[in-house]
């Protein structure tokens, strides 16, 4: 039985092959990503060149909800959902993120060569 990896990310992420260098696998985002609400505090301002830049103290609240775990599927998502998830309690072995990032000539990441859990 094939493993399903299911896209709850925002955006494509392209899963490329690390010995190749090939893309194996690209998989769209879901019309429903998974969220994490954030609590922002403000803490004051700093002024840079004349201008007030907001300074904030940023607090993850609670994830939003997840399809209950299958046998050989797995979700894909943010770093800070998954943290959001293991810190309400509620460890996980089938959310993955992606990890090992590829970056074009410019630095931006434009895949993955794997995956990771946070535990």
């Amino acid at each position: 039985m094939d493993t399903v990896l299911i896209n709850l990310t925002p955006h494509s992420v392209d899963v490329v092959d690390p010995e190749s260098g090939t893309v194996v696998a690209s998989l769209p985002p879901e019309p429903e990503p998974a969220r994490v609400e954030m609590e922002r505090e403000r803490l004051g301002t700093l002024v840079v060149n004349g201008v007030s830049i907001p300074i904030t103290r940023n607090r993850m609240g609670a994830p939003s909800s997840l399809p209950e775990p299958a046998p050989g599927r797995y979700y894909i998502v943010s770093r800070a959902f998954a943290e959001a998830v293991r810190a309400n309690g509620h460890p996980r072995l089938d959310l993955l993120v992606p990890d090992d990032p590829v970056r074009d000539d410019e630095g931006r990441i434009t895949g993955c060569r794997g995956f990771a859990v946070i535990d």
